[in-house]
């Protein structure tokens, strides 16, 4: 229940599990936080790094030197679910991913998210990156809760990136009545 946190129904809610790109979820979350306070701006570019150009798909397919505005790597990051913007978020926000983690995991705590470790801002698997079902759901709340007028961008299906469409893969909100997000993921070793 999101307005009381009362688990309904749950199964296996405490299992540890790979998140896969539902990591994301807290590095939008950090971003919206960014953006709150005014320490990112909408208009502000990020310069794209040879890191994030290197990173495995999902991704927007930036080129390292470029610069990317946060309004549309808040878009791919959001709805594209881009591996690569999502470097660009860690590097602009901390100055490097390895250090960008580990605000995700403190996050995480504040969070009341108690058995979450993040290492990759971009979920892509890491054998000591793990959440548990529970923590996720309680991250999927507060996102909702603290960032309302972010949470419509979940529920999109394509966004205009460079007079182009990009198109997004959750096909969970296009397919299931009522569905209006928040993330779908999958690697090898966690599965969808």
């Amino acid at each position: 229940d999101m307005t009381s946190g009362l688990i309904l129904h749950a199964n296996n809610e405490q299992e540890l599990i790979y998140p896969a790109s539902l990591a994301k979820l807290m590095t939008a979350y950090i971003v919206f936080e960014m953006l709150e306070s005014g320490q990112l701006h909408i208009n502000d570019e990020m310069l794209v790094s040879k890191r994030a150009e290197n990173e495995k798909p999902s991704k927007l397919g930036l080129t390292a030197g470029e610069r990317i505005k946060v309004r549309d790597a808040v878009n791919a990051l959001v709805i594209r679910s881009a591996n690569d913007v999502s470097v660009v978020f860690a590097e602009k926000i901390s100055g490097s991913e390895e250090k960008f983690v580990k605000l995700m995991t403190q996050r995480a705590r504040i969070l009341g998210m108690k058995n979450t470790v993040f290492r990759r801002a971009s979920g892509w698997h890491h054998p000591k990156q793990y959440s548990t079902a529970v923590d996720l759901a309680k991250l999927a709340i507060a996102l909702k809760r603290d960032f309302p007028k972010y949470y419509p961008l979940f529920s999109k299906s394509s966004f205009v990136f460079k007079k182009r469409i990009v198109s997004g893969h959750n096909p969970v909100t296009e397919q299931y009545k009522g569905a209006n997000g928040l993330k779908t993921g999958f690697t090898n070793p966690s599965g969808f």
